[in-house]
């Protein structure tokens, strides 16, 4: 059963039980919880609507080794051919978005060197 509501479209199954009266029953019920948590003042905005928001995953810092290696990649440079502080400068210039890098490769690059300490 599909319909939209104040707060929005709805969807809620009526093909779980084996009548019809008892499906019409169950979303029947589920209705007159929602409409109370907005008359018991749990609820001021219509939360309870909006069902489970999806929590952005973020990623773990980068560890010290695993910086290192970033770094030593995005140079293009072959690991102790040259001090690091080259392979940062070219580091920073392959991953500039002004040249042939990215913002995302950028940001990257940043934290790996946060995560060294020379940020």
């Amino acid at each position: 059963m599909a319909f939209v509501a104040i707060a929005g479209p709805m969807l809620f199954r009526a093909d779980l039980y084996r009548h019809w009266q008892d499906n019409v029953r169950a979303v029947a019920l589920t209705l007159r919880a929602l409409r109370a948590i907005n008359r018991y003042g749990a609820s001021s905005s219509g939360e309870q609507y909006t069902g489970y928001l999806v929590i952005a995953a973020t990623r773990a810092p980068m560890d010290m080794d695993t910086a290192l290696l970033f770094i030593w990649l995005m140079s293009g440079l072959a690991r102790d051919s040259v001090p690091l502080t080259t392979a940062i400068a070219r580091a920073k210039r392959n991953c500039h978005p002004d040249g042939s890098g990215s913002h995302v490769a950028w940001l990257d690059l940043q934290e790996a060197l946060t995560s060294v300490g020379l940020s």
